[in-house]
């Protein structure tokens, strides 16, 4: 039975792909990605020169046993012996389990195979190309599935906003965050864009925000800086109360807003827990 190059290349980056990626599972973290690149080309390296050594027997065990050795030195640093054998243990776990996932699939397919210190295989294509088809289709639906998942879950708590101030009319989209506590004299407070808010005021430019010199160009209702704390920091936002906002068509009157430069992703505005279930 003969043995194709490109056959052996293929299925071996792929066998060592799986288990990186299941390995990276196991310990939750990822591996730096020179490290897992080396360990694909020497494990190629090592696959290829394999075949030289079937007819030796104890000599083939050897070779596997150190190149293993070598690829899992590959992946970090150790800190201790006990790490590095916990590692190494988990690379031949997942090498016999892969390794016997696919013979199992071979022999369901009916693929002759013939096995030595290697498992060789009569197929026009190496079956590695099947089995990373499968991991990026089981992938690609893993994301699809927790899309969906996320959308249904988040509709829930996405409100339609409008903001009215006098005259100044602006609507977008807010999202209530049981994470929102923030208040301002006992006062629930919700936080919009820049954005939204030099939408709502057309006069106010970014630069005026940025300046703290919104006051001198507008009078707004009760503007005060109030203290936010963020993450190993506290910052202050220009805070103001408008008329009142619309959330879904219900009213609350003389809410108090504050000002943020930073991206709210797809929302204009979160808004405080307390909105929640209708609370003011």
């Amino acid at each position: 039975m003969d043995i194709y190059i490109e056959f052996v290349i293929i299925d071996n980056l792929v066998m060592d792909y799986l288990i990186v990626n299941f390995m990276e599972m196991t310990v939750g973290r990822k591996f730096g990605q020179w490290n897992k690149f080396l360990l694909l080309v020497l494990g190629c390296i090592f696959a290829l020169a394999l075949p030289l050594l079937i007819r030796y027997k104890a000599l083939s065990l050897l070779y596997r046993f150190v190149s293993a050795m070598i690829l899992v030195i590959c992946l970090k640093r150790y800190r201790t012996i006990r790490e590095f054998l916990l590692y190494y243990f988990m690379f031949f776990a997942y090498t016999f389990f892969i390794g016997g996932v696919c013979l199992g699939v071979i022999q369901l397919l009916g693929i002759e195979y013939k096995m030595s210190s290697i498992v060789m295989y009569e197929f026009e294509f190496p079956f590695g190309i099947f089995a990373i088809i499968l991991l990026l289709t089981i992938k690609l639906m893993k994301r699809v599935v927790i899309s969906i998942k996320n959308k249904f879950r988040s509709s829930s708590y996405i409100r339609k906003i409008r903001i009215v101030d006098n005259d100044n009319i602006v609507e977008g989209y807010g999202l209530l965050d049981t994470g929102n506590t923030v208040k301002y004299n006992g006062v629930s407070v919700s936080i919009i864009t820049a954005k939204m808010f030099l939408k709502l005021y057309s006069n106010i430019t970014l630069c005026d925000l940025l300046m703290s010199q919104v006051e001198k160009k507008i009078q707004l209702k009760n503007c005060d800086y109030i203290e936010i704390v963020g993450i190993g920091k506290i910052e202050k936002y220009l805070s103001f109360v408008p008329d009142y906002i619309e959330i879904d068509n219900r009213k609350i009157d003389s809410p108090r807003l504050a000002v943020t430069v930073k991206n709210l992703g797809s929302y204009d505005v979160i808004l405080s827990k307390d909105y929640i279930g209708g609370g003011l």
